[in-house]
C-alpha cells in the first residue's frame, strides 16, 4: 500500500515528537513515538531462547495526503512460525496525528516488559482481525507484537506476515 501512504513503521522511544527521528533498529522499537523508518523486514533478533517473551512496537501509519483507510484492522497472514507464538495487541492510545508531541503509544523500558493496557491475540483474516480504526492522512496507531519463543531456531527463520486491511477512500 506504499503508493497510498499506508505503511508500517518502527517506533522511536527516544524521540520528542512523532515522525521526527529515524530509528532503524527493530530491537529498539519499544514504543512512544512513530519513527520515520518504514518497517519491512526482521522484527525480532536471533536471541531465541525457549520460553523467552519479547515485545516490539510498530505503527500503522498513513503518511499520504489524500486517502483514508477506513475500518482498518490488523492480522497475521499465513502460518505461525513453528518455533514461536506471535500475537498482536493494539495500543490503548487512539489514532493520532503523525507529527504530534504527545506520545503516540505506550513506552516500555525493555523488550521483556509487557506494555500496560495492551491485550494480545493472534487474529487471522476476517472478523477476528484486531481493530485499528480509521487512518486519515498523516495519522498513525501503535501496534504491539509479542513473540514467545518455543525453540532454538534463529528468529530470522521465524517468518510471519502482518497485514493491514480496510477500505481506502478519498
Amino acid at each position: 500500500m506504499s503508493d497510498t501512504g499506508i505503511e508500517f513503521r518502527l517506533s522511536a522511544p527516544t524521540a520528542t515528537t512523532g515522525n521526527s527521528q529515524t530509528q532503524p533498529d527493530p530491537n529498539a522499537s519499544l514504543g512512544k513515538f512513530v519513527s520515520s523508518t518504514v518497517w519491512g523486514g526482521t522484527l525480532f533478533a536471533d536471541d531465541n531462547l525457549t520460553g523467552t517473551t519479547v515485545y516490539r512496537c510498530v505503527f500503522a501509519a498513513n503518511s499520504g495526503s489524500y486517502y483514508t483507510l477506513r475500518g482498518s484492522a490488523v492480522y497475521i497472514s499465513g502460518n505461525q512460525p513453528a518455533t514461536a507464538k506471535i500475537a498482536i495487541g493494539v495500543d490503548p492510545i487512539f489514532v493520532c496525528h503523525i507529527n504530534t508531541a504527545t506520545p503516540q503509544a505506550t513506552v516500555i523500558a525493555s523488550e521483556s516488559v509487557a506494555p500496560p493496557g495492551v491485550f494480545f491475540a493472534s487474529p487471522v483474516y476476517g472478523t477476528t482481525a484486531s481493530v485499528v480504526g480509521d487512518l486519515a492522512p498523516l495519522t498513525c496507531r501503535g501496534l504491539w507484537l509479542r513473540r514467545i519463543s518455543a525453540g532454538s531456531v534463529p528468529a530470522s527463520d521465524q517468518m510471519f506476515t502482518l497485514r493491514l486491511i480496510g477500505t481506502l477512500t478519498l
